[in-house]
């Protein structure tokens, strides 16, 4: 199976159990940006306890997973994995934070076309507040390098004014500032 089978394989497993989504990370930035080779997938989900067991039993034939681990996440507010068998791909589903910018984030994802299947992604200035706060987190340059991709990429479809508000929110914005004097 490919990177993409999985991927599709994943949100219809979702969208079944009707659990919201939104995709992230790589793959995220790629679609708004420069594409890039990503070794996992990223996807934020608002995930209930209950809904635990339920994940484990729909995945379990094809993936590693583990109730306890979603719970675990659920209870730190931290990430779950999915492991896919034969592939050993790795989605990363990070449980939605209680923040007022997770929140908001996740309510203006935007259902697209990719894979040729319509799927939740991240909006592109989400991608990358996201992208800030991760560089800021990391030190890794592939972050800076996505979001240049995605500037250069949706010049003049972006809300600028979104993202310098919430980028001096989250305490990202210095970086931010640098970033829009090289581009």
């Amino acid at each position: 199976m490919t990177q993409t089978q999985i991927t599709k394989q994943v949100i219809n497993a979702l969208d079944q159990l009707g659990i919201p989504y939104m995709i992230t990370g790589a793959i995220a930035s790629s679609y708004y940006g420069k594409p890039r080779f990503t070794h996992d997938i990223d996807l934020v989900v608002h995930v209930k306890k209950e809904s635990a067991p339920l994940i484990e039993k729909l995945f379990q034939d094809d993936f590693y997973v583990s109730s306890v681990g979603i719970l675990d996440a659920l209870n730190h507010r931290t990430m779950f994995n999915l492991i896919h068998h034969e592939t050993g791909i790795k989605i990363d589903c990070w449980i939605i934070g209680p923040g007022k910018y997770d929140t908001t984030a996740f309510d203006r994802r935007k259902k697209v076309k990719i894979f040729d299947e319509d799927m939740y992604i991240s909006a592109p200035e989400d991608v990358i507040l996201s992208k800030l706060k991760w560089y800021t987190e990391s030190g890794t340059d592939k972050h800076l390098d996505d979001i240049s991709g995605i500037i250069e990429v949706q010049q003049g479809n972006l809300d600028i004014d979104y993202v310098k508000t919430w980028s001096n929110k989250l305490s990202v914005n210095d970086l931010l500032d640098r970033l829009l004097k090289i581009l």
